[in-house]
C-alpha cells in the first residue's frame, strides 16, 4: 500500500475505529511536475525511521 493509498483509508475510515497497528516496510513520495515544458515523474525514498518519528509526534 503506497503512502497515499494509507490516507486515502484513513480518510475513509475517519470516524470508525480503525487498527492502532501499521506495518510500514517501505515509503515513498512521488510528484509529476512540470519543468521547462516538459513532464518529470520525481521520486524520493523516505527513510522509514524518520517518517515513523514524525508520524508519532504529529499523530498520536
Amino acid at each position: 500500500m503506497s503512502i497515499v493509498e494509507m490516507f486515502e483509508v484513513m480518510e475513509q475510515a475517519e470516524g470508525k475505529q480503525i487498527s492502532d497497528k501499521v506495518t510500514l516496510i517501505d515509503a515513498q513520495l512521488r510528484f509529476v511536475r512540470e519543468v521547462d515544458g516538459l513532464i518529470e515523474h520525481v521520486t524520493w525514498f523516505i527513510n522509514v525511521d524518520r517518517l515513523t518519528d514524525f508520524m508519532q509526534m504529529h499523530f498520536t
